[in-house]
């Protein structure tokens, strides 16, 4: 699962580092709080560290689906990809 969402996540343009733990680092900067927030009402709790990043922890299938939904369709623009 963690392969599979690296792999989305920077299909979709997200500097993504690769990641050996249970978690995917996103370094989006100043653009975290708003990404994280934007998650969360779409029904997705992720967790930002201030203006470094936010922490996506892998789950379950559905889980990491609704995650990639938000992140690689109406997140993009939160995370200034667009």
């Amino acid at each position: 699962e963690r392969t599979r969402m690296f792999d989305a996540l920077v299909a979709a343009g997200y500097p993504v580092p690769p990641s050996a733990a249970n978690f995917l680092w996103l370094p989006l900067g100043e653009r975290s709080p708003a990404f994280s927030e934007a998650s969360a009402e779409a029904g997705v709790v992720i967790r930002h560290y201030g203006a470094d990043g936010a922490r996506v922890t892998v789950g379950d299938v559905h889980e990491n689906d609704a995650f990639l939904a938000f992140a690689t369709g109406p997140g993009r623009a939160v995370a200034g990809l667009e």
